[in-house]
Formats: C-alpha cells, structure tokens, sequence
C-alpha cells in the first residue's frame, strides 16, 4: 500500500459516502492519485491472493502491468506455484 492511500484509509478525506457506478472507477481515481503523489514505480506492486484447491490461501506480491474494464493484468512466471494456483491446478 502506498502511504497516500494509508493516509486516506486512515485519515479524516476517506469517505465511501459517495457510491461509484464501477468498482473500476474507484480504482482509477485511487491508482491516479497515488501515481501523482508517489510515482508509477511503487503504485504498479500489489498484493494478489490465491489459494490452492484444498483452500489454502497464499498472498505474494506482483507488478499491475496493466488495467481495464476487463480486469487486471500482472506479472508472474507462468510455471510459478501462483500462476498454478492462479488456474487451479
């Protein structure tokens, strides 16, 4: 997390009061802000959680290449134990 959105989650400017019509707009307004405040370098790492198919999570950070209305698109070995779990295999 980067420290503006630990300051808004935080902090007395992190309000939900107003509902967005996609869960991608609060992402872009989010991702933007925290672009403008802190740079592209840090803002791209994120957290991706999966589990295996007995249920057992895992958490592990990846870089956002990129986003849209479709989803979200990440960086990670494709023989790796997330892109596995990733497949559900």
């Amino acid at each position: 997390m980067t420290r503006i959105a630990a300051k808004r989650i935080h902090g007395d400017d992190f309000s939900t009061s107003k509902p967005q019509s996609s869960p991608f707009n609060v992402f872009k307004q989010w991702y933007d802000e925290a672009v403008r405040l802190d740079g592209d370098v840090e803002v791209s790492k994120c957290t991706l959680a999966t589990a295996t198919p007995d249920g057992v999570p895992s958490n592990r950070v990846v870089k956002l290449t990129q986003w849209d209305l479709r989803g979200f698109q990440f960086q990670t070995h494709k023989e790796s134990r997330k892109a596995k779990e990733i497949k559900g295999t």
